[in-house]
C-alpha cells in the first residue's frame, strides 16, 4: 500500500466525509427545486445537492493529504504524480435524485497504484452504508433513513457486519443494469460471459446501488456500454475485489485502472466469483 494512513484511518476517513454528504443529501432530498437544478455542458444534470455535498467531502478528506478526484472539480496534472488518490462522486445517479425514487449513493474510494483498494457506498434514502477494502469481505449497515441523519462513525463501525460470501452457485443467473441508462447492446455483451447459462431475471436500479446489490449476493453480473467515469465504480471496484469478484474492459478483458489521463470509463463488465472464475 502507497499510503501511510492504517485501514483504520481510511475508513474513518472516508465514512466521516461519506456520512456527512449522506446528510446533505438528504436535507435537499425533499426540497428540491426547479432552481436547484442546472445543466452542464455535457448535458447532464448537476444539484445544489451535488456541489454542497462535494464541498463537504474536500473539506473532511483534505486532513489525509491524499489528492482528490471527483465529479464536480475540476482534475490538475498534480494527480498523475500520486500512488494514491480518492475517487468520489459525491452525488452518484443524480436523476435518480431529481426524480425522488431513492437510488443515489454517495461513493467514496481509495485508489493505490491505478487499482481501488477501499470502497464506500451510502444510499441515504435506502439506509444502505456498505465499505470495505479490496483484500476483505465488504461490510454492510441496513438502519432507517431517520437513524442515518444521527448516527456517528463510531456507531457506523461497531454496527456493521460483514456480509455473507456473496459467491451463489446458481444454474440461471441474476443480471443487473443501470434505470437510467440501459443500451440494447449490453445484451449481446452479456452473453459473451456467461456462455450458456440462462438469465432467468434482470434488474433495473440507480446509480451504485448495483454494486450493492451483486456484493450482498442479489445479482451476478452488470454489463455497461453507456459512458460512466472512474468515480463511478472505483468504490463498487473495491467492494467487489473483496468478494473475489471484478471489473473487466468489455473489449480487452482487462480489469479496469484508475486515475487514467481520461478518467471515462470503458465499457464493463462487472463480475462475481461465480463467473469471473
Amino acid at each position: 500500500m502507497d499510503t501511510n494512513l492504517t485501514k483504520h484511518q481510511i475508513a474513518n476517513f472516508a465514512l466521516t466525509a461519506g456520512l456527512a454528504a449522506a446528510k446533505i443529501l438528504i436535507r435537499h432530498h425533499d426540497g428540491l427545486l426547479s432552481d436547484d437544478i442546472e445543466t452542464k455542458s455535457d448535458g447532464s444534470p448537476v444539484t445544489i445537492a451535488d456541489k454542497e455535498s462535494d464541498r463537504k467531502i474536500h473539506e473532511l478528506l483534505a486532513p489525509s493529504k491524499i489528492y482528490i478526484v471527483s465529479e464536480e472539480t475540476k482534475a490538475t496534472d498534480e494527480r498523475f504524480q500520486q500512488r494514491s488518490i480518492w475517487s468520489v462522486d459525491p452525488l452518484d445517479g443524480t436523476k435518480e435524485f431529481i426524480k425522488k425514487n431513492g437510488e443515489f449513493s454517495v461513493n467514496i474510494a481509495l485508489v493505490n497504484n491505478n487499482v481501488p483498494y477501499f470502497g464506500l457506498i451510502i444510499a441515504p434514502m435506502k439506509g444502505l452504508i456498505c465499505y470495505g477494502f479490496s483484500d476483505d469481505l465488504p461490510l454492510l449497515l441496513r438502519i432507517p433513513v431517520i437513524e442515518l441523519n444521527t448516527i456517528h462513525v463510531v456507531e457506523i463501525i461497531k454496527m456493521s457486519i460483514p456480509i455473507s460470501n456473496p459467491q451463489k452457485i446458481r444454474s440461471k443467473l441474476i443480471s443487473i443494469g443501470s434505470r437510467s441508462h440501459s443500451d440494447p447492446k449490453e445484451k449481446e455483451y452479456l452473453q459473451d460471459f456467461i456462455g450458456n447459462k440462462p438469465i432467468v431475471s434482470s434488474i433495473q436500479v440507480g446509480s451504485a446501488l448495483k454494486f450493492i446489490s451483486m456484493v450482498n449476493g442479489d445479482a451476478d453480473i452488470y454489463v455497461r456500454s453507456s459512458p460512466t467515469m472512474e468515480w463511478d465504480t472505483a468504490a463498487g471496484h473495491a467492494l467487489l475485489l473483496g468478494c473475489g469478484g471484478e471489473i473487466l474492459d468489455l473489449k480487452t478483458k482487462s480489469p479496469l485502472t484508475y486515475n487514467k489521463v481520461n478518467l471515462l470509463n470503458p465499457g464493463f463488465v462487472a463480475l462475481l466469483p461465480n463467473i469471473a472464475k
